[in-house]
């Protein structure tokens, strides 16, 4: 995956659930970064209850959550097979 970098900024376009990205945000902590926002199209309860366990520094801004995870871990009603 390859980063891009906007002057103190660093956009990483991916695809996976919230709670995912809870391991994902320790690579910019790591490098430094002090000021980390997660930004996504569309969430669960879920995973944004995981996400602000693990970084309750670290805003999470979202255009929707949608209503849970179903069995399988899928955000219900999602986005289908996109």
């Amino acid at each position: 995956m390859k980063a891009m970098h906007h002057r103190q900024s660093i956009w990483l376009p991916v695809i996976f659930l919230l709670a995912a990205a809870t391991a994902l945000i320790l690579m910019p902590s790591a490098a430094g970064a002090r000021n980390i926002k997660f930004v996504c199209l569309l969430a669960a309860p879920e995973g944004v209850e995981k996400f602000r366990a693990a970084h309750d520094d670290v805003p999470v801004v979202t255009a929707a959550i949608d209503s849970h995870l179903n069995e399988k871990g899928y955000i219900v009603p999602g986005l289908g097979d996109a």
